[in-house]
């Protein structure tokens, strides 16, 4: 309902970004909310059974498992809002852009889950977790969006180890290649519109990977946080 309908008009380009940036930095939350539901009792049901019968209960077998239970919602979830904010709003597509939309979003949510099971299983207090998780995810998420297209460097550098820096990548460029804006002379000059192409967008984030291989990279951030997640709960 925010977006309505995006238009070629001279705002086109910033509504896009806009699109792009409520994307990739406020799934992370959602998945880590998901988590925050069911986790604390699971994590807890499980180390009871841990110190009650160590050697038969395996810190993998637990993560392996929830990993497992929470991927197929997760999928569901992330295909509906693609439906709803891909689709709905306009934004440009075909069969690959729809699907590297879709696991983008996945790969946010699986980012989300796997933060909060390394805080939520390091601290006893689920509150504490909250806080925490919610001070990390907003860093990564402002740092590796499309908030700003001068972010300083150190930022810009510690956020190649962010998902959402992936996702922003691939959900900016699949939307802006190729498209015109109708912008006149006149908005142009005055400064309602700030970009007349797709191109230009593109040039000024300085985003010109391939999102194929950007996919690749973003799901193996992904599996490498889960791995650092169950590493943490070993170590608990």
């Amino acid at each position: 309902v925010f977006f309505l309908r995006l238009t070629h008009g001279p705002a086109g380009a910033q509504d896009r970004i806009g699109v792009v940036a409520e994307c990739t930095s406020a799934m992370a939350f959602v998945g880590f909310l998901n988590l925050a539901a069911l986790y604390p009792m699971e994590k807890t049901i499980f180390f009871h059974d841990y110190r009650s019968a160590g050697s038969r209960y395996s810190t993998t077998t637990f993560v392996a498992a929830f990993s497992l239970f929470a991927i197929i919602p997760e999928f569901i979830s992330a295909i509906l809002f693609t439906l709803i904010m891909h689709l709905a709003t306009g934004m440009q597509t075909n069969a690959r852009i729809f699907f590297e939309f879709a696991v983008s979003i996945w790969v946010e949510l699986n980012f989300g889950e796997s933060i909060g099971i390394a805080f939520a299983s390091f601290f006893d207090t689920m509150g504490l977790s909250v806080s925490l998780v919610s001070v990390f995810l907003s860093v990564a998420g402002q740092s590796s969006s499309v908030f700003s297209a001068s972010v300083a460097k150190f930022l810009e550098d510690i956020a190649w180890i962010w998902p959402m820096k992936y996702a922003a990548r691939i959900l900016l460029i699949n939307e802006m290649t190729g498209l015109q804006f109708d912008c006149s002379s006149e908005s142009i000059q005055n400064g309602e519109c700030t970009a007349a192409t797709g191109q230009q967008v593109l040039d000024l984030f300085d985003y010109h990977d391939t999102t194929w291989r950007l996919m690749i990279i973003a799901v193996a951030v992904t599996i490498g946080y889960r791995i650092a997640a169950w590493a943490i709960l070993v170590l608990r």
